[in-house]
């Protein structure tokens, strides 16, 4: 029993050095991919951002300082507000967070500037549509929006679609005609899932099963739905929706949404025109300051020419 209970003890220390040494791995860079901050629980969304947190984000391709205020929200270095100004909230993923660049060279911000918006960003990196739904409903459309943008990325179809994503249990969403149904993601986490850094890593590269044509087709209906519910709440909360997305021929507004007042942009489209030698990605697929400046420019291009929400003719959709 004495030697049993000292490999046990020796097991222990093994398995709490393993964590501090990932840990403290995971924060220095040297991990492609690794979140720039210490991702927070939550029962409902899975995770969030921490608050009130000053770090610098470093790889061998970036070097940008990364700032939260009280409420968890990315915001530029020395940010003092835009008082008077319309509140307009982005939803999303890294893409939407300002993975690689600074906060201020985000598309969010940088379309902020030119429009005159006060500029909430509550894009967290690794959320799937389903999440950024939920942020909205939870953080955003509290705030009194006039205009709210949701940003679609490839991958939000695969993390949309899953119960675990990166390690780590998160909500899961169902459309049952009229409505959709929502799982938190406290019916799948644990302890381990909540505290442990390790046990999130290697759960996340266990493989996932090939997605069958059906499965595909059943997720993007589920996007749609989930892009419909967000424009809709929106809608009902006074603001104005943008879906801005890349060139997918299956994710569009509907006539309806059009009819009313949302917004489409391809931001794929406005990417096309690369000054030869200007990198629109960096090699991790985020966007680079370029591309965030493009996206930011197209998106102004259709707010500008946007008709009022209550028009008689439909808006325009996307740039030329």
């Amino acid at each position: 029993m004495r030697r049993a209970a000292a490999w046990l003890l020796v097991g222990a220390i093994t398995l709490i050095a393993a964590e501090g040494a990932w840990r403290l791995v995971r924060h220095t860079g040297l991990v492609p991919g690794a979140s720039p901050v210490r991702l927070v629980h939550d029962p409902q969304l899975g995770w969030r951002l921490p608050r009130n947190v000053r770090v610098r984000h470093r790889t061998r391709h970036f070097d940008v300082t990364v700032a939260l205020d009280g409420a968890g929200r990315r915001v530029p270095l020395g940010e003092g507000g835009r008082g008077g100004r319309p509140v307009a909230v982005f939803v999303g993923d890294s893409v939407t967070f300002g993975w690689g660049v600074e906060a201020e060279q985000a598309f969010p911000e940088r379309w902020g500037a030119l429009a005159g918006f006060d500029v909430r960003n509550l894009g967290v990196p690794g959320y799937g549509t389903d999440q950024a739904y939920l942020a909205l409903l939870a953080d955003g459309l509290p705030l009194g929006p006039q205009l709210v943008v949701y940003t679609y990325c490839y991958n939000d179809l695969e993390e949309t679609t899953r119960e675990v994503a990166y390690g780590r249990a998160k909500p899961s969403l169902r459309w049952d005609e009229p409505r959709l149904l929502i799982s938190p993601a406290s019916e799948r986490s644990h302890w381990l899932d909540r505290h442990s850094a390790l046990y999130r890593t290697l759960r996340g590269r266990l493989p996932a099963g090939a997605a069958s044509a059906a499965d595909i087709e059943s997720g993007q209906r589920l996007v749609l739905e989930i892009v419909a519910a967000m424009a809709s709440a929106a809608r009902r909360a006074g603001a104005r929706f943008v879906l801005l997305r890349p060139s997918l021929p299956w994710l569009e507004l509907s006539a309806e949404e059009r009819a009313a007042g949302s917004l489409e942009v391809d931001y794929q489209a406005a990417l096309k025109a690369a000054p030869a030698g200007e990198p629109r990605i960096f090699p991790d697929g985020h966007p680079t300051p370029w591309a965030h400046q493009r996206i930011a420019a197209a998106l102004a291009e259709v707010w500008r020419g946007a008709s009022p929400p209550a028009g008689e003719k439909p808006v325009a959709i996307l740039p030329r």
